[in-house]
């Protein structure tokens, strides 16, 4: 395993359980039971410095942003979160699909 997949993972670590267990979703796509604090996710942004992810911020819709995400000035990585939530891809195949697009970014 790279320094790069060890670091999304370390920084997933705390969306992971949440994500897993359906307290966050794609809009028009909910499956099941929706707990109580389901929230909707607008976008997911990250931080490369050095050869690995620094930072991952996770935004529900209504929330604000900070200026670097909104300046386009990190990696966007929300498009394979949705994916997995839509059930799309598992857990290893969504991380893998992360480091892939931070691999892009750092070139």
């Amino acid at each position: 395993m790279t320094n790069l997949m060890k670091s999304i993972r370390h920084e997933m670590n705390q969306y992971g359980p949440r994500l897993r267990s359906g307290h966050y979703g794609v809009a028009g796509y909910t499956t099941g039971i929706v707990p109580i604090d389901y929230q909707t996710i607008h976008s997911i942004h990250c931080d490369f410095e050095s050869g690995v992810v620094t930072d991952i911020r996770l935004y529900p819709v209504g929330a604000a942003m900070e200026r670097r995400d909104y300046n386009g000035e990190s990696i966007d990585i929300t498009d394979p979160v949705k994916e997995y939530l839509c059930n799309n891809l598992t857990w290893a195949e969504m991380l893998s699909a992360i480091e892939a697009i931070v691999k892009e970014y750092a070139e």
